[in-house]
């Protein structure tokens, strides 16, 4: 029962826990994989419904997979080029050179790093002009310190052709730091729905239920009873973005709380160095909670803590 549109030049991510469908999805868009009922359109065209099947090879997408999926006994020019018409050479050169793999093309796919392995898969899937890009899972077997660099490169190279991309990740930095919009996938009753779908600040700093803040961050939910734009928790009388009655939950972000030292019931359990601050455990009524902190304080220290913007009331 899923809802989803995309708009032309747009990159949107499909957020969620393993088993919640989002490969699925990308692949019945693909066409490797029928749906049981319902419409896909790209482009204003219909490719599937109940009377059309468009067969993958002509619904113009590109697909990146997790795994690269590229041919082992072919150059990387030869890859990039598999399944154009000769007179694509020229574009085929232009997208090795925006890649960043011009000086590999006579290498094959296991002379290179998981990162040249993904340019080239990227370059392979845009060279015929595909309408709409999908990619499952596209940094999984990329080192950490590069995931963000690749990531600029592909919002780049979708931005200067104008490409649609729709990609799948369970890494919540990936979904909120490179798309355009997040549609978050939770299981209820044992399938797959698109919770939230909306953009990536909105969806971390208002989400629409406890799964979504789970998927999108770290975060405390704790019970509290609201009273117009403040709610009693364990914590004590918190603020809240929008008015509520009654008992319910709160959520507070970890960027929300300060420790505050001095006389105080909060007692800092360990202190570590997180790079470029420290972070404080911090035990207060039961509960240990994790804060940023610039400086490192020593155990035993006690305080209080501040919450510091107002929080998200279900």
């Amino acid at each position: 029962n899923i809802s989803l549109d995309i708009k032309q030049g747009e990159c949107v991510a499909l957020l969620g826990e393993s088993g919640c469908g989002k490969s699925t999805l990308l692949r019945c868009l693909a066409g490797l994989v029928e749906p049981t009922v319902g419409t896909i359109s790209v482009a204003g065209q219909e490719v599937y419904s109940a009377s059309i099947n468009t067969p993958p090879g002509k619904r113009g997408l590109g697909f990146v997979f997790q795994d690269y999926a590229l041919f082992p006994a072919l150059t990387v020019e030869q890859n990039i080029a598999f399944g154009t018409s000769p007179d694509q050479q020229i574009r085929v050169q232009e997208l090795m050179e925006l890649v960043g793999v011009r000086q590999l093309k006579d290498r094959l796919p296991q002379q290179l790093s998981g990162g040249q392995q993904q340019r080239v898969a990227l370059a392979r899937s845009l060279a015929p002009n595909p309408k709409l890009l999908l990619l499952d899972e596209p940094f999984s077997n990329v080192d950490a310190h590069r995931r963000f660099e690749i990531g600029e490169e592909l919002r780049e190279i979708l931005r200067v052709h104008n490409t649609s991309a729709i990609f799948v990740t369970h890494d919540q930095t990936d979904a909120l730091s490179l798309s355009d919009r997040v549609a978050v996938m939770t299981l209820k009753d044992r399938e797959g729905i698109i919770a939230q779908y909306d953009l990536p600040e909105v969806v971390y700093s208002n989400p629409s239920c406890q799964q979504v803040a789970r998927l999108t961050g770290t975060g405390w939910f704790l019970d509290g009873t609201a009273n117009g734009k403040q709610v009693e928790t364990p914590l004590g009388t918190l603020p809240l973005k929008e008015r509520a009655e009654g008992p319910g939950i709160v959520m507070v972000r970890p960027e929300d709380l300060r420790f505050v030292a001095g006389e105080g019931e909060a007692t800092v359990g360990f202190s570590c160095f997180t790079g470029p601050g420290f972070l404080l455990s911090v035990e207060f009524n039961g509960m240990r909670l994790r804060i940023p902190h610039l400086t490192s304080l020593p155990v035993g220290s006690t305080g209080l803590i501040d919450v510091t913007a107002p929080c998200v009331f279900w």
